[in-house]
């Protein structure tokens, strides 16, 4: 079984690992690239706005990044 929780409180961390620690289950952390994070968020707000390209299809992608 697999189990995400996500935007968890560092305050938690500990809870959890001592959860998974008394069932001996295997626990792994993530964490969110900030600058990755960030980058997202501008690009869902440009394309909110209207001001991405769009291309139809590979084809004319690859033409746009080769010019």
């Amino acid at each position: 079984m697999t189990l995400i929780i996500e935007n968890a409180s560092e305050k938690f961390l500990p809870l959890f690992q001592e959860v998974a620690r008394l069932s001996k289950a295997k626990i792994s952390i993530e964490e969110e690239n900030e600058e990755i994070t960030q980058a997202i968020k501008a690009f869902e707000k440009e394309r909110k706005e209207g001001k991405t390209k769009r291309y139809k299809n590979i084809a004319e992608f690859q033409k746009a990044m080769n010019a």
